[in-house]
Formats: C-alpha cells, structure tokens, sequence
C-alpha cells in the first residue's frame, strides 16, 4: 500500500511539475521582459502626453507649445503635425493685438514659417489667412512669404506662389 501512496505521489508531482512548466510557457511575458521603448517610440509617448498639458496654459504658451509639437510630429505622424500647425495658428490668431505691440501678427507669422518647412501649401494657406496689420504697424508676413518662397525655390515650383 506503501508504495502504492509513493507511486501516486511522484505520478501527481511529475504531473504538477509538468502542468506548471507548460503554464508559465504559455502566460505573457512579464513587464520586465518587454523590450523597453526605442527613442522614437519614447518620444512620440512624451510629445502625445504633452499635448494635453499645452492645450490648458496660456495662449502664448499654448501657441509655442503646440508649433514645437508640430514640428516633432512630422517625424511620426504628418496628419497629426498639421493638425498641430493649425491648432497652433488658431491659438495665434486669438492673441491681442495691442496698440505698440502686433503680438497676434508675430506669432501668425512665425507659425506659417515654421510650417512651411513641413508642408509649403499649409503654409501658404495660412498666409493668406492673416490680413495686413493696422496702420503703423509692423508686417510680419515678410517672414512667412520668405519661409515659403524658400521652399518652393528649392523644390523648383517658384511658380506655385501665390500673387502677394
């Protein structure tokens, strides 16, 4: 009867022993045998928690954080970058435009030059969003029509521009 018990006990512990090496073979690796991040990837998670935290500050921060974030998404996901450019553009164009001081006017224009790094018929659209400043005041669409006619002279499509 005695080794009746031992031979049913070393049956069920083999048995154990085998039901516990297919189930760990089975189960998910843990976190800790993930392949960490690349950089890329790292990036693209830091810069998507970002967005979040730029949409609530300040309107000029808002406008530099997000053309910032733009300009780091035309490396993952261009759709997503444009959409940051005119988000930023929006934010720019709801600044004031105070009597010695074209805030809205300079941030605009910065924004349409940024762009056209990315994307030349963005950038052109957006120009042609701002009007021209009130009188005595600076025009700092110079700085956008340079950025764009730039880019459309190295991709030689300088008949592209629009009538400024």
């Amino acid at each position: 009867m005695k080794s009746i018990i031992n031979l049913v006990v070393a049956f069920l512990t083999v048995g154990l022993m085998h039901v516990t090496r297919v189930r760990a073979q089975n189960e998910p690796k843990s976190q800790e045998a993930k392949k960490p991040p690349t950089p890329k990837e790292r990036a693209r998670e830091i810069a998507d928690k970002a967005i979040d935290t730029i949409t609530g500050s300040q309107p000029d921060t808002q406008v530099a954080g997000l053309l910032h974030l733009a300009e780091i998404y035309t490396d993952f996901d261009k759709t997503r970058a444009l959409e940051l450019f005119r988000q930023a553009f929006s934010a720019a164009s709801s600044l004031p435009a105070e009597e010695h001081q074209d805030k809205r006017g300079y941030m605009m224009a910065q924004v349409a030059s940024i762009t056209a790094e990315s994307d030349v018929d963005l950038a052109i659209e957006l120009l042609g969003q701002m009007g021209a400043p009130q009188s005595g005041r600076t025009d700092h669409r110079g700085r956008a029509v340079e950025a764009i006619t730039r880019q459309l002279v190295g991709k030689k499509q300088l008949g592209r521009a629009p009538n400024w």
